[in-house]
């Protein structure tokens, strides 16, 4: 075998980033459902609101009659209405869904909505290791300029997601825990891929992130509260107010970047 096939069999068989699978199909609302309990539960999700990830419990016997086969693609229109996949959305989200596509592996389903996606979309997730952080850090250095302002950030939203779900605890089918794992990866996906560059953030304690915000200039904190605070609030309505949302300092340059964000 020569060296150029050696090298393209290690590029085949070399994990996958979450976030690289995210940012190379372009995925913005998205769900993944495990096996809880007897059922399938949301664990891992963007775009969704609580109350959809609370009524997310559904039947083995639901999904092998949606889905008669692992690894393959299967696509639904919005347009549909008897399509049994909008029992995951609520009202506020059900209108932003245009096209669903959905399919198995071994021990997940994964549903992706809106997006147009080849089938090597399952080959990829399948090759996901969710060990790999921060394989495309140094793109970050190129967004960095003399203009920019970079904002060191901390998340804490244990308080704010136990608040939810203790006023929402009649309609929980499942622990309290696995709930609060569920929409605290929500709210991270949301900072995570909406408002920094991927890549770009970490937990480093239980249901708590950190993460750089990169502006042309020095954008005022409470702007970016607030714009934070009304997305959290589409999870998890008025208990976003409690998130603690600390901008804990400024960053000067991308070593600095690189030692917050504990990438050695």
């Amino acid at each position: 075998m020569g060296l150029l096939s050696k090298a393209n069999l290690l590029e085949q068989n070399k994990g996958l980033a979450f976030s690289n699978f995210i940012s190379k199909y372009n995925i913005s609302f998205f769900a993944i459902f495990e096996l809880k309990q007897n059922n399938y539960v949301i664990v891992n999700s963007l775009g969704f609101d609580g109350s959809s990830i609370i009524n997310s419990s559904s039947t083995v016997d639901f999904w092998n009659g949606v889905l008669s086969e692992e690894n393959k693609l299967y696509t639904f229109s919005s347009k549909d209405l008897t399509n049994p996949l909008f029992q995951f959305f609520s009202f506020k989200i059900k209108d932003n869904v245009h096209k669903i596509t959905v399919f198995k592996t071994a021990n997940k389903i994964v549903l992706i909505c809106n997006n147009d996606l080849p089938e090597s979309v399952v080959y990829d997730f399948n090759k996901i290791d969710y060990s790999l952080k921060f394989t495309d850090l140094e793109k970050l250095n190129s967004f960095i300029n003399n203009n920019s302002f970079i904002y060191k950030v901390e998340f804490d939203f244990q308080e704010a997601v136990e608040s939810f779900l203790f006023s929402k605890k009649q309609k929980l089918n499942n622990s309290m825990e696995a709930y609060t794992s569920s929409i605290f990866n929500e709210l991270s996906n949301r900072v995570l891929y909406n408002y920094t560059l991927p890549n770009s953030g970490i937990e480093f304690d239980d249901y708590k992130i950190k993460s750089v915000f990169i502006c042309d200039s020095k954008t005022p904190k409470d702007l970016l509260i607030n714009h934070l605070v009304l997305n959290f609030r589409e999870v998890i309505e008025n208990s976003a107010e409690i998130i603690s949302i600390d901008f804990s300092g400024s960053i000067e340059n991308f070593q600095e970047l690189k030692d917050y964000l504990q990438v050695e």
